[in-house]
């Protein structure tokens, strides 16, 4: 890599400019990574929820309880259950 000079003060082969860059792009792929993580946590819950409501033995207000799911989150889910003949699992 070679010494460039841009704006700001040089900090060792990199400038500041450079390593704010740097910073902002690695905050950006920690943010995206975050997201996927917390998409399929909600995935794996939507899952146990979908057991449950298969189950039959689980009132709606327990399935949210137990999956950390809302209580409307499972009666939607509960929704496309019966709309689709089964759990969808």
């Amino acid at each position: 890599m070679e010494i460039r000079k841009q704006k700001g003060k040089q900090v060792g082969r990199l400038t500041v400019t450079d390593k704010q860059h740097q910073e902002e792009e690695k905050s950006k792929g920690i943010s995206e990574m975050c997201k996927i993580m917390e998409d399929m946590r909600s995935e794996s819950l939507k899952e146990v929820a979908l057991r449950m409501l298969s189950a039959g033995k689980y009132a709606l207000e327990e399935i949210a309880n137990i999956s950390g799911l809302s209580l409307d989150e499972v009666k939607k889910l509960k929704e496309q259950c019966n709309q689709n003949g089964g759990p969808g699992i």
